[in-house]
């Protein structure tokens, strides 16, 4: 399994386009943060919410356990949660005992494909929404009314990151990428952009095409990974300006940004001749009588650069799904 070039990846995520208005993301919030339905919780209890096309079912109970309950103020405090508030309190969150998805007679069990150690636990409050997975043992925390469409997208996306940590540890691996200076910061992206895709795929599998699966496909991508995007991209920004600023005018050993991205893009075209795109493109009238190493890569880099062709997915198709 090759290791991912980081650079390269957080260049294609960056250049990707059709990012939609603010408004519409806005307005597709606004609507997965209305409740199916209003549920008063008590201390355990079991709902049926009935949506157009499709139901869930799930059952919950208290927690009170002291174990759990010290779990769940940890996790608030490693996320800084304000203890003032009432979802601070370990006592205000309810165990998921069960949650399954029924839609054309087919039912569709989430707990059922986690680890069987995992545990679930969420808060039923509208003031806001959140979700963290730790492990192991795997520990999913919704902060956020399990009726409401948006912490069920959440939730389905924490279960995501389960589902990549299993397919690394088959691999016998703790992330994709290279070692290069930003490659912790590619491995983040490219893990919440995989947790998006498996809750993508969820969502259609139980989810009928209409409003709601186009208001979570907004959400896991047009806020939620643009945020990290952004994020991702300030901490590049910065670090670069101070590499510059400290950067000694002894050092003239250095390469040109220019010369670096040549570079790069030269490692890359070693690699993409070994794909099957390279031997379609060397298929083509205009590029199948380059014999030399080198008329080949100034070929292919006119090409790139007049095609906008995404050479990216061809060498690394294992980086992770877009959605």
């Amino acid at each position: 399994m090759r290791e991912i070039n980081s650079e390269q990846y957080l260049k294609r995520i960056a250049n990707e386009k059709d990012k939609l208005p603010e408004s519409e993301i806005d307005t597709a919030l606004a609507r997965l943060s209305t409740p199916f339905r209003e549920v008063t919780y008590g201390a355990e209890g079991k709902e049926k919410v009935n949506v157009e096309n499709f139901s869930f079912e799930f059952s919950y109970s208290s927690i009170h356990d002291s174990s759990q309950k010290e779990e769940i103020a940890e996790n608030l405090r490693r996320l800084q949660i304000d203890q003032k508030v009432a979802y601070a309190n370990p006592e205000n969150w309810r165990k998921l005992d069960m949650l399954i998805f029924e839609v054309k007679g087919k039912h569709i069990d989430l707990l059922d494909k986690l680890p069987p150690d995992t545990q679930i636990f969420f808060c039923p409050t509208s003031a806001k929404f959140h979700g963290s997975v730790s492990r192991p043992p795997v520990r999913i925390y919704i902060l956020g009314d399990i009726t409401t469409p948006r912490s069920l997208v959440t939730l389905l996306h924490e279960a995501g990151h389960v589902f990549d940590d299993a397919n690394l540890e088959k691999l016998g691996r703790e992330d994709m990428m290279d070692t290069q200076l930003n490659a912790y910061r590619a491995e983040k992206l490219r893990t919440e952009r995989s947790a998006s895709a498996f809750a993508f795929k969820a969502i259609k599998s139980v989810v009928p095409e209409g409003q709601l699966r186009n208001d979570a496909r907004t959400f896991l991508k047009s806020y939620a990974l643009e945020s990290y995007q952004a994020s991702i991209k300030a901490d590049v920004a910065h670090d670069a300006m101070m590499s510059h600023h400290l950067r000694s005018e002894y050092d003239y050993y250095m390469v040109s940004p220019r010369e670096d991205e040549e570079r790069a893009r030269f490692d890359d075209f070693e690699k993409w001749r070994k794909t099957n795109a390279f031997k379609k493109w060397k298929e083509t009238p205009d590029y199948a009588n380059l014999k030399e190493y080198s008329d080949e890569y100034i070929a292919w880099s006119r090409w790139v650069e007049e095609t906008g062709h995404d050479y990216y997915k061809d060498i690394y198709p294992e980086a992770g799904e877009s959605i």
